[in-house]
């Protein structure tokens, strides 16, 4: 497959509102990949969903995949331990390490700190208690011992930065939009991030890339990296405005707009 053709997550569509947030090319960093890793938001369980692969991908000679090719149906691995465990590692809302639990409690510790999430829920509902403390030596939020719940210390909402093109910047040409959130405290939920482009929504993490908007998203331990490709050219003396929302896991909420000018 080609490249340059493969890495636009919108062109790889789940049924059952499943989306794509990123392309893997495998081998990594091959300009011919022979195959892809997706990394899907918004499944649940053990649904099978079904995968169609847009005509827009094309193969090593430039040419749009066989129709027969382009559609698959995909099972999600969900293993039998708490919060999907793959090689020891708890997925949450990052990749941590299970030391302990008791009959109510699963203490997970990462680079972060250590996450407490409540063992009597169930695989399908898991409920996050508490953060104790992140890898900066500060407590973020820590758990009250006798109640299911907790107290937040981060009133910090997410920072925007790293914004390509700059804010009141003019650029030629415009291959991508690209910017960060960071939250060095509690991070930043994927799911209640919205990207509007001139008005127009781009990108939901509820449901995905919308209005023929693309992308990459990368998930950090601190923060979300996102790169947005336009469906079509800006005109000449246009101006492009971006307004940016996301909220942590302790609900402090950033709304963040920013403008440049295409020459």
């Amino acid at each position: 497959m080609r490249l340059s053709t493969l890495l636009d997550a919108s062109k790889f569509a789940f049924s059952g509102g499943a989306y794509a947030r990123k392309i893997e090319p495998l081998p990594a960093d091959d300009p011919s990949p022979t195959a892809a890793r997706l990394w899907m938001e918004g499944f649940t369980g053990t649904t099978t969903y079904t995968l169609t692969v847009s005509s827009l991908v094309l193969d090593a000679g430039g040419s749009s995949l066989d129709p027969s090719g382009r559609t698959a149906s995909i099972a999600p691995f969900i293993s039998l331990a708490f919060y999907s465990n793959t090689k020891g590692l708890v997925r949450t809302w990052h990749e941590s390490v299970a030391i302990l639990q008791d009959v109510r409690r699963i203490y997970l510790s990462s680079i972060r700190g250590m996450d407490v999430l409540n063992a009597t829920s169930g695989f399908f509902k898991p409920s996050r208690w508490g953060h104790i403390l992140d890898s900066y030596g500060i407590q973020a939020f820590c758990l009250a011992e006798a109640s299911d719940s907790y107290d937040f210390a981060d009133l910090v909402p997410p920072v925007l930065g790293n914004q390509t093109p700059t804010p009141g910047s003019s650029v030629v040409s415009l291959g991508t939009i690209a910017f960060s959130f960071e939250d060095n405290l509690t991070s930043v939920s994927l799911t209640s991030m919205v990207v509007y482009i001139n008005g127009r929504l781009a990108f939901s993490g509820a449901s995905g890339w919308q209005n023929s908007w693309g992308g990459q998203i990368e998930v950090r331990a601190t923060g979300i990296d996102m790169e947005l490709f336009p469906p079509t050219p800006f005109l000449s003396g246009s101006t492009v405005s971006v307004r940016a929302l996301a909220e942590d896991f302790s609900g402090n909420r950033a709304d963040q707009t920013y403008s440049f000018t295409v020459l």
